[in-house]
């Protein structure tokens, strides 16, 4: 018994000192991942994304090509995670914020985040992007229109397929409305291009 009361608070110790371990791992990670995906906007906005090599991003950041392969398999895949690391929300609640029925989509936290950082918008979301970020920001649209519009995808095969082709359009409009915003440097509220947005979408599913 009094060997068992001694082990005790040596194991809780030691799983302590592993969990701050772990803690500080997880911290590290993040802080490098912000780093490769600060280094890969300041390159975007001096060149353009399809100008960038990997070796470009490790020699802005810093980190050597075996850290940087630890997290990513090729730069299409940061700049996926770009947002994310960066603290660039997109789609923290919905673009749709879970309106009430027969109510317009809202847009209008989608472009309060987008628009809390323009350099950052520029670089993620604006022509410069290229076409991968496009894509991604586009399937993310598309599923908040989906979902915003999920009871007209209640009919049969065919109907859904139209609703799905219609949700793609409306995605597609969408995000070059938000690239174009960006690029213009916001000359417009965050209300105002919020408001046009949500028009668009309603035209689209209900003209």
């Amino acid at each position: 018994m009094e060997i068992q009361a001694q082990v005790r608070p040596i194991t809780n110790r030691s799983a302590k000192v592993s969990g701050n371990a772990t803690v500080r791992m997880d911290r590290r990670i993040q802080k490098t991942k912000r780093g490769l995906s600060q280094a890969l906007v300041e390159l975007i906005l001096e060149k353009g994304y399809e100008q960038i090599t990997v070796q470009d991003i490790l020699d802005r950041a810093n980190v050597g090509r075996s850290t940087f392969y630890a997290h990513y398999e090729n730069k299409e895949l940061l700049l996926v995670d770009g947002p994310k690391n960066l603290g660039l929300n997109l789609f923290g609640h919905g673009a749709g914020h879970e309106p009430a029925p027969g109510r317009l989509m809202g847009f209008r936290r989608l472009f309060e985040h987008v628009g809390a950082s323009l350099p950052l918008a520029k670089a993620t979301l604006g022509k410069k992007s290229g076409d991968v970020m496009m894509a991604s920001f586009r399937a993310q649209i598309a599923h908040a229109i989906r979902d915003h519009y999920k009871k007209k995808f209640r009919g049969n095969g065919k109907e859904q397929m139209l609703q799905g082709y219609r949700a793609q359009s409306a995605a597609a409009a969408v995000a070059s409305l938000v690239a174009s915003w960006v690029d213009d440097n916001m000359p417009v509220t965050a209300d105002e291009i919020s408001d046009c947005c949500a028009s668009l979408v309603e035209s689209i599913f209900e003209g």
